[in-house]
């Protein structure tokens, strides 16, 4: 279906009229099948027709001996039974095989499908397509099959209707509990920077059967950095989200009233729940609702902190490390303005001082000298709440005498920083 909103809030529903036989609001979309959130405006287009692309995983359960396609039903079936047989099954098989197709529309609202697979490869769940203005490359996030676990591949192409296979960048680890998968990932650039990628992964429970969302981050698109908390968390009982929400497709959107966020599927029960069975005497979802979008929202620069419950202390250095796999001498960040800012959050009580260090630390030399004026001592107190407050020591806040690159030490009592900008 297709809806449109000026706000991100109030949405208007047209009447397309590409369906007769619906009720109104009439706003299906007749050429696009569900199944995914491969969406995204392409601004490479040469063909105006071609503005809007999707991308979607087609397949199903075949017959190994003669390649019929077989009914949902007698592919699960058959699928049962051979897991089940294990070496002594010897009835008829089935094979899982999947390919990707393409759509494109001038508007959003008129597709053309593709009748020409633009892959032949399985992309299961998630698909995060895009158009690298850098590389001058599409690119795609995609869930591959085949290498054990739910996980995220990675797959680029000049030619929009010519992907070659993924290549994995986030996998199950260590870290996660054992029965924890990823069922997407959804990428985004970190607003207004080219050198920080972000993605919502969609983490599914398989024992609980839920699902929520982990936040990974990345230097090059490649090597990511996952957070193992929830950052969209199940909400409690009778809330709608209490047994999944995934950004699925939802990537991160920046609304007209200045909060980020990300779109929800959202639903108050299990994954694989679908109806309470025939027979069954009591509702295991007695707050059960119907399927939910909802809008995931942040204040700004605040998808993630360092925090301290405590007293806490830690250090910013003026350095950026690369990817283990591009072993390069580290990059300075270099000072371009004449203050620093700080988007910050303290709990009631708590605190935030600032010093600087004007030589680069490193594991050898993790505490340098403070910069005379622009020490623990002198620093002037951060209270309350702030997304952009600039640093003073004692009422200076004029950095012009410090250098070019300074690392920044940051010592907080029950506070939490977000963001800092200098």
């Amino acid at each position: 279906c297709y809806a449109n909103s000026e706000d991100g809030y109030n949405w208007n529903f047209p009447d397309l009229k590409q369906v007769s036989d619906e009720p109104q609001p009439n706003n299906f979309l007749k050429t696009l099948p569900t199944g995914g959130p491969g969406f995204f405006e392409d601004p490479n287009a040469k063909d105006e027709n071609e503005r809007f692309k999707y991308m979607l995983q087609e397949g199903g359960g075949f017959d190994p001996a003669t390649g019929e396609r077989l009914t949902d039903e007698e592919w699960q079936k058959r699928l049962k039974a051979q897991d089940y047989g294990g070496a002594t099954y010897k009835g008829p098989r089935m094979k899982l095989m999947h390919w990707v197709i393409g759509f494109t529309s001038p508007d959003g609202i008129h597709w053309k499908r593709h009748e020409k697979r633009i892959a032949d490869f399985p992309a299961d769940g998630g698909i995060a397509p895009g158009y690298d203005n850098n590389t001058q490359q599409y690119f795609a996030y995609i869930r591959p099959i085949g290498v054990g676990k739910r996980s995220i591949g990675i797959t680029k192409t000049k030619d929009f209707y010519n992907w070659s296979p993924s290549r994995l960048v986030q996998y199950p680890d260590i870290l996660d509990e054992p029965d924890l998968t990823l069922y997407g990932g959804n990428y985004f650039p970190y607003p207004e920077r080219d050198d920080i990628h972000c993605m919502f992964v969609s983490v599914y429970h398989q024992i609980a059967d839920t699902c929520d969302n982990q936040l990974a981050i990345s230097r090059d698109g490649l090597y990511w950095n996952r957070f193992r908390d929830a950052i969209t968390p199940l909400g409690p009982a009778g809330s709608g989200y209490e047994g999944m929400n995934r950004a699925w497709g939802g990537r991160l959107q920046i609304l007209p009233d200045g909060h980020w966020a990300t779109l929800l599927e959202c639903q108050s029960y299990n994954h694989n729940y679908w109806e309470t069975p025939k027979g069954q005497t009591y509702e295991p979802f007695p707050k059960k609702q119907g399927g939910q979008l909802r809008w995931w929202r942040w204040l700004p620069h605040r998808l993630a902190g360092i925090t301290t419950k405590a007293k806490g202390e830690f250090t910013i250095t003026n350095k950026i490390v690369p990817p283990l796999a591009k072993p390069d001498i580290p990059s300075p960040i270099t000072r371009t303005q004449k203050q620093l800012h700080l988007n910050y959050r303290c709990e009631p009580g708590g605190w935030i001082e600032v010093e600087l260090i004007s030589k680069i630390p490193s594991r050898l030399n993790v505490d340098g000298p403070a910069i005379e004026k622009f020490t623990f001592d002198n620093s002037d107190r951060l209270h309350g709440d702030s997304l952009d407050e600039v640093v003073s020591w004692n009422g200076n806040s004029d950095l012009s005498d410090t250098g070019k690159a300074v690392a920044i030490r940051i010592r907080m009592f029950q506070a939490k920083i977000f963001a800092y900008k200098i």
